[in-house]
């Protein structure tokens, strides 16, 4: 992971709880281990925690296709900045 990849997994996986994260940043420069990832996935399909993540992703999914569809809270702001640049 680069740049703002370990800020994003931290906000989807520990504050938002919609994601399982499968190694800490700090260990990055190490190689992860094929179980790590296996036990990740698991934890992700097969657990209740796992299905509380679903949820979570599921909800936040909709959250950000709505903001960024026709009409949306995104859409709407990215508008008024391009209106505004090239007034």
């Amino acid at each position: 992971m680069h740049s703002d990849q370990p800020w994003d997994a931290e906000l989807v996986c520990k504050y938002l709880g919609a994601g399982v994260l499968v190694r800490p940043w700090e260990e990055r420069g190490q190689v992860t281990p094929a179980a790590a990832i296996r036990e990740a996935i698991e934890r992700a399909m097969r657990s209740e925690e796992g299905a509380t993540v679903r949820d979570k992703a599921r909800a936040l999914g909709q959250a950000i296709r709505a903001a960024v569809a026709d009409g949306g809270s995104s859409r709407r702001d990215l508008d008024d900045l391009v209106a505004y640049v090239t007034r």
